[in-house]
Parts: structure tokens; sequence; C-alpha cells
């Protein structure tokens, strides 16, 4: 009858209502963990003692311009070095203070072309720098050589006299949050890269955890302690080593079932990311057919023995296993001429000098096989960075792939 229900009728009643109510449950407890976890992201500098103020970088929301410190900008690193120090006591670390850095010390490595700084054009209230300049907002120290007897006891992973210490690493309060350390580091290591340095050194506070782990995820390992004043206070020596850059060249066949079958997939891989995600080239004309039968060059970062330690074991060593980062085409047209094309390198690479490895690369390519004349379409933003590696240009501007192009011609020196 209307408005009874049955037993089975209830039970299914009952169910229904339970299994509503736990949805519901369910629903709320997943909106408090959304809304905690938001809370404690925006707020972590304040739940977290040990965090060192540079480390919050959950996306870059601001970029700096970096340059070398100026006698100017001395006042400025001062502020910035001061307020990170107070921010470092508030936390219970005690790392900078009027025994170290000296004003005297900053100012030295001031004037030996040590310090950089980070800049920006919003006008800062914090330093001295006056409305509509630029404001100094982060500093750091590269290259400033450690006292041996601190570190002669530590075995680092490459000791061989290439290598660069990082100090004093340090963000402006006000602009922290922002990723600026991560820029800075960026910066720095790609420094290091294009003077061929493989060993990055630092040392930090043995409290700062949170510090410590951000530079472990960016590929620094600790290789021991360095205790400073009498051994009141502790560092952790870090170090992270960059792989070289060397240049292979790849001949066919290209067979699937050997190396170079491989290679030749991963170097297409790398033109695809430039030419067709980056620059909007249609696939059909970046991969015209002709790769299977033409030479290539690669530039692979990585250890030869995969772990750098000369042993041959092939293990993985921490910057990964080894990687094309950039390539070339090259096409020999006739015992006397071969074309450059598809020259590509990935973009979180560039600036380390990979393309002039590649060039250079070709001419010694060419040289060996008795070649007299390279020629390439460049495209045209790239005209005085050819120019600058020895190509001349030749004719007229045209498109290609609808991108403005030029031919320019590489005389090459007979040995």
């Amino acid at each position: 009858m209307p408005g009874i229900l049955s037993g089975r009728d209830k039970c299914s009643s009952s169910f229904a209502s339970c299994a509503f109510r736990f949805s519901l449950f369910v629903f709320r407890f997943s909106l408090f963990v959304f809304r905690f976890s938001f809370f404690v992201l925006r707020f972590s500098p304040f739940l977290i003692p040990d965090l060192f103020p540079i480390v919050r970088t959950p996306c870059i929301l601001l970029i700096m311009n970096i340059r070398k410190a100026r006698n100017s900008d001395f006042e400025d690193i001062l502020t910035i070095i001061s307020q990170c120090a107070a921010q470092l006591r508030s936390n219970g670390i005690e790392q900078w203070d009027d025994e170290y850095p000296t004003r005297e010390m900053i100012a030295g490595n001031i004037a030996t072309g040590l310090v950089y700084v980070g800049t920006s054009p919003v006008p800062g209230s914090e330093t001295r720098s006056e409305p509509g300049q630029e404001a100094v907002i982060a500093t750091l120290t590269i290259g400033a050589e450690k006292n041996d007897e601190y570190h002669r006891h530590i075995h680092w992973k490459l000791d061989d006299g290439q290598n660069l210490f990082f100090n004093q690493l340090a963000v402006l309060p006000a602009y922290q949050g922002n990723g600026l350390a991560s820029q800075f580091m960026d910066f720095a290591e790609h420094l290091a890269e294009r003077q061929e340095v493989r060993s990055l050194r630092l040392d930090a506070h043995e409290k700062s955890l949170a510090l410590r782990d951000w530079y472990r995820k960016r590929g620094y390992q600790v290789r021991g302690t360095v205790p400073y004043r009498n051994g009141t206070c502790i560092y952790i020596a870090m170090e992270k080593t960059i792989p070289p850059t060397r240049i292979m060249v790849l001949r066919p066949p290209y067979s699937r079932f050997k190396p170079e079958g491989a290679l030749l997939k991963e170097l297409l891989a790398v033109r695809r990311i430039v030419f067709v995600e980056g620059q909007g080239v249609d696939p059909a004309i970046e991969q015209d057919g002709m790769d299977s039968d033409v030479d290539h060059l690669a530039a692979i970062r990585g250890w030869g023995d995969g772990d750098g330690d000369g042993d041959g074991d092939g293990g993985k060593f921490a910057e990964g296993p080894a990687q094309i980062v950039g390539c070339l085409r090259f096409n020999q047209l006739s015992s006397d001429t071969v074309k450059l094309e598809r020259i590509a390198v990935l973009p979180q690479f560039r600036g380390l000098g990979i393309g002039k490895l590649l060039i250079n690369g070709a001419v010694s390519e060419a040289q060996k096989r008795g070649i007299r004349n390279i020629t390439m379409h460049a495209q045209f933003y790239l005209l005085d960075y050819y120019r600058g590696l020895g190509f001349e240009p030749d004719g007229e501007l045209f498109f290609e792939a609808d991108i403005k192009h030029i031919t320019m011609n590489y005389q090459v020196q007979t040995r």
C-alpha cells in the first residue's frame, strides 16, 4: 500500500541514507584537506621553524636581472645580508653576524668581481634604491676561495681543480617566495658550465634542513661536515657535478636493433621539441624523409661510463643517464660541400655553448673528410650568432617553413 515500506524497502532506504551521509562526509573531509593544504603552503614560513628564507619557491612569479655587483651596490648587499641574518636568528640559526661575512670581506669580493646581484625594476622600499631605479633584491658570491684548513678533509667527487664555490645566497625578505633563489642558482650553474667547471660546491648550515633538502633536489650531494668557529658552528659540505657534453657523429644505416637507431629516434624527438612545438613548424616539413640517409651530429650530455668515476661500470650518475641535448643534420651534397640542417638545442640547455660545440664539431668533421665548403639556411635572427662562428651571409632573405632565413657559408681551413 502507498506510504507503507516493506522490510526490504526499509533496508534499501537505510542503506541509501548511509551511503549519502558517507559521501557527504568524504566531500567535507576532502574540502577540509584542501583548505588545510592551502593554509600550509601559504603560511609555511611561519609554521616550519628551520625553513631557510630563500627556499620558498613554489612558482616563479618575478623575473629578475642578474649582473655583477658594483661598488654602489655595497650598502644594498649589506641590507640583504643583515635582514636575512635576522630572519635566520629568529629561526634559531646563527649563520651570519658581524664575524661573517664582514664588511671588508664583502667589499673585497665585489672589487674582485665575485659578487652578483639580482635586480628588479620594481622600486624597493627596503634598500637604498631610489624610486624608478632598479632595486637590488638578491645576492650571491660565486667563486670565492675556500680555506683548505676547513675543507682539506672533504672527499670531493671531482677534485681536478676545476671547481666553483657558491656563498652567501640571499634574497631580500620582501621578495622571498617568488623563485628568485632558483633563478640565481640556475644562472650560477650555467655560468659554471660555460666556464667548463664540473664541480660546484657550497656549505649549508647543519640546522638549515629545508635548505639542504632544496640543494639535494637540485642535484647537490653531501660530501662531509665542516666545523667553523672552533667547532661551534657546523656546516654540511655539498657538491654538484656537471657532466661534460661531447659530440658524436651518427652514420647510416640506422637499424632499430643498433644504438645508432635509438640515438636517431632521440635526436628526432629533440628536433620536434625545438621546431614543431617551439616554432610551430609543420611536422611534415621538419621530418622530410631524408634523416635515415644522411649523417647527424648529436650533442650528448653525460658521463662516458655512466657514473663519472672512470671505472666503466656503467652505473647511473647523480645527473642521470646521458641524453641528447642538441643536434644537427650533416648533409653532404658533394665531395667538396656539406649543408648543415636542423640545428637544434633543447631550451633548457641553451646558453651553455652547445650550439658552438655542434658547429665546431661539424667543421672538424668536414676537415676530416676534406670538405672545403659548409653552407646552411640560417634563421635570420641568428645571423650575428653564426657570424661570430665564422659564417658569412650570401644572398637575399627568404622564407622557409614560414620562418625568415638567409644562406650562410663557411670556408673550411685545411689542416
